[in-house]
Parts: C-alpha cells; structure tokens; sequence
C-alpha cells in the first residue's frame, strides 16, 4: 500500500512524509537499520510533519539499536513539534512520544530520569482522562521498576497496564 502511494504522491513533502512512514514501518518491524536508512535526511526536516515521523521511527530504531542517546534526542524533538502541529491528522498522541522517550532512557540505564519522566507522564493522563494514555505510561512505569528490581511494584503497574488496554 505504502509503494503503491508512493508511486502515485507527486507533491514533494506528502512524498518525504510517506518515506518517514516507511522508517516507522521499519522501527516497529524491528528492522534498525532500514529504518535509519528510510529516515535518513528526513529527521530535523523543516517540514514538522516529516520530522515528527522520522522522528518516532529513530527514537524506536535508535532503542532497538542502542543508540539511546540518538532515540532520546528524536523522540524529544517529535513531542516538541508534534504538539505544535496545526495539522494532526494521521497523527495518534504527542504522548506517543513521551513513551518512547522513557523507554530509551530506561534501556539507557537513566532510571530516574525515566522514572520522573513516567509518573509526571502518567499523573496527566489521568488529568486528561487518558486511559489509553495510562495503559502506556503504566506499562513504562512497570519497566521502571523492573529495570529497578521492584518486582511486585512492576507487576502492579504491568497488571494496571493490561487492564486499561482492553
């Protein structure tokens, strides 16, 4: 579908949006390397809705890949202009990134900063009356904790995780 849209796209950003979309595609198929490739000059992009999706596939990629520091710097620079996009569409959460930023810096061994992040993350959720919100945000809390050695505190946000998902 994505090639096929491609091939028929002739305006120069919505084409630079759909190969960002192919580096997302890539991030969540665990494939780091494609990604980096797809995204590669489409990351700080003067056009925000090419950056913020190039953007979340490196900040995945870059987890996956153990580029923390580079995942940590895309998934900041994607909330930042996300949220200041007049054009959502097609877009899920800026929050979004708020996860993928925490799951860099978990794996990145900055548990507290991780820590921070996730319950300030999560205390708006519920603000905001985000239950999806909150199924993630509890889901990157119970990774906290565990990369902490809290264990029953891990399961009971993994278990909150699960049930707001459903």
């Amino acid at each position: 579908m994505l090639t096929r849209a491609e091939a028929l796209v002739t305006d120069a950003g919505w084409s630079s949006e759909l190969a960002a979309q192919r580096a997302n595609l890539f991030a969540l198929a665990g494939r780091a390397d494609d990604a980096r490739a797809a995204a590669a000059g489409l990351v700080g992009s003067d056009l925000d809705r090419v950056a913020v999706r190039a953007a979340s596939g490196i900040a995945i990629a870059g987890t996956l890949s153990g580029r923390f520091g580079e995942a940590i710097e895309a998934a900041t620079d994607a909330w930042r202009r996300q949220r200041h996009l007049v054009d959502q569409r097609g877009f899920g959460s800026s929050g979004f990134h708020v996860v993928t930023r925490t799951l860099a810096l978990i794996e990145a061994g900055r548990l507290d900063e991780a820590r921070s992040l996730a319950e300030r993350a999560y205390e708006f959720t519920i603000e905001a009356g985000d239950g999806v919100g909150q199924g993630w945000l509890a889901l990157a809390r119970a990774r906290v904790d565990h990369a902490n050695g809290r264990l029953t505190t891990a399961r009971s946000w993994a278990m909150e995780s699960a049930a707001r998902v459903r």
